[in-house]
């Protein structure tokens, strides 16, 4: 008998140490459901999917790929702004996000600013930016969860926070101008070395022709 208690406690702590391991993998989650497909892909270009997978907890506000229109050709800066606000980091169902409504909390998300949730019209559960109070983005469904640790749901548009956006866009025109100043730097630095070299040429042959 206590050699099967030691058998089964052995089999818990492999199965705790490997869920220890292994953790969340929301590429993964999200790799069952193809109208995601450019979600996960922005997730991974941003780095935003390491972020996700270091929690403990998250609750991920997925975007299908035609709602995502909207963010395409921007500067991955700004796709990263907007999808930050999409990481909850902590576990919501559609349950608890009721729940949050009544408290009125604000969400913690991967943006500094976070957003909060109420309920509109009949009933449809929505999101807003923290820092601006409309409630645009609406609850679609539940597309997958792992309790207590991985929610994935679906909303209808992007959450757009203006200062992080606002801030992503003045990171990106920021690193564009300094980019523009360094080839221009290259360009003269090139024209510099040319006429050098231009030179050094002229009086080598002036050089030559006066020894004639």
């Amino acid at each position: 008998m206590g050699s099967r208690n030691t058998s089964v406690l052995c089999l818990a702590l492999f199965l705790a140490f490997s869920s220890c391991i292994h953790g969340l993998d929301i590429t993964s989650a999200l790799s069952k459901y193809p109208e995601f497909t450019k979600f996960s892909k922005y997730l991974t270009e941003t780095k935003l999917v390491d972020q996700i997978n270091g929690q403990k907890a998250v609750t991920v506000l997925a975007l299908g790929d035609d709602a995502l229109a909207s963010l395409d050709g921007k500067p991955q800066d700004y796709i990263k702004a907007v999808l930050a606000n999409h990481v909850i980091t902590n576990y919501y169902d559609e349950k608890l996000l009721v729940g949050a409504v009544g408290s009125h909390e604000k969400l913690a998300t991967l943006s500094s600013s976070g957003i909060f949730v109420n309920l509109i019209n009949d009933g449809e559960v929505a999101f807003a930016p923290a820092e601006k109070e409309q409630y645009e983005s609406k609850l679609v469904r539940t597309v997958d969860t792992q309790p207590e640790s991985l929610s994935i749901l679906e909303v209808h548009q992007p959450i757009f926070a203006p200062s992080a956006v606002a801030n992503a866009v003045a990171a990106t025109v920021s690193s564009e101008g300094k980019k523009v100043q360094e080839a221009a730097a290259g360009i003269s630095g090139g024209c510099r070395v040319e006429m050098g070299l231009f030179g050094g040429v002229v009086i080598a042959l002036v050089s030559l022709f006066a020894s004639l």
